[in-house]
């Protein structure tokens, strides 16, 4: 049977990730959290919003930069209902396969699936944080939709940690000087059991920035301590994730 309820993903890597562009779709005003008891994907890892129009949107973290396992399940999904009008796949800028072979590697369940897309998907590798339309055959009938890879940050090799501490620095003086000092610390720190990879360098020095901001409430859950800040007003956030006004 064909599928009339039309509905959007954003694909992310991790908790911290979802939460903080739920925040931010949230303080636009377009979007706002919704517990589904008939969710399109029953994955725990997707949380719902709703939207104008009866729009649906779920923020989906697949716990690693390895979407392959997603991208299998919405391939499997929409070649038999389709219904899919926005794809937006947002990863970390931690290094040059990000630019290329995640890519490659992303989307090759959906070319696998529909091999009409193969040029299509070549579009989106070579034209990265941007929208592409794809058209692919389902069972029933021809969809299409609109898919973008999205690199965290845009401009520089880092993660989703780097802009969020690089949108705590914006104009907040008090809290850039924490974090440049939190930075010397880290990148000075030498041990043979901690922080030995870049990646969770990264995670620290946003860690030890928060803890220093908000000491007694450090051992609050990450949103609470990231709903603090309006993300929809800083110039960082509007062009970091300015494709996500337009699900």
């Amino acid at each position: 049977m064909m599928n009339t309820k039309r509905y959007s993903l954003i694909l992310c890597e991790g908790e911290t990730d979802q939460v903080l562009i739920g925040l931010y779709l949230e303080a636009l005003g377009d979007w706002k959290y919704k517990k589904t008891d008939k969710p399109l994907y029953t994955e725990n890892e997707i949380v719902w919003y709703s939207g104008k129009n009866q729009s649906v949107l779920g923020i989906w973290r697949v716990e690693g930069n390895d979407f392959s396992r997603v991208m299998a399940k919405i391939s499997e999904r929409e070649k038999y209902d389709a219904g899919l009008d926005s794809l937006v796949v947002v990863t970390d800028h931690d290094d040059e396969k990000a630019e290329n072979e995640r890519v490659t590697a992303t989307f090759k369940g959906f070319v696998d699936c529909f091999p009409e897309t193969k040029g299509s998907i070549d579009r989106i590798s070579a034209n990265l944080n941007i929208w592409t339309e794809v058209s692919y055959q389902s069972s029933f009938d021809e969809n299409k939709a609109r898919m973008c890879y999205l690199l965290v940050p845009m401009q520089e090799v880092g993660a989703l940690e780097t802009f969020m501490l690089n949108a705590l620095s914006e104009n907040n003086p008090e809290q850039k000087e924490v974090i440049d000092q939190v930075k010397r610390f880290i990148k000075d720190f030498e041990s043979e059991v901690y922080l030995k990879s870049r990646r969770n360098k990264v995670k620290a020095e946003l860690g030890v920035s928060l803890s220093i901001f908000n000491p007694e409430r450090i051992f609050r859950i990450m949103d609470e301590l990231l709903s603090q800040a309006n993300w929809a007003e800083f110039d960082a956030s509007d062009k970091q994730f300015s494709i996500l006004k337009e699900i």
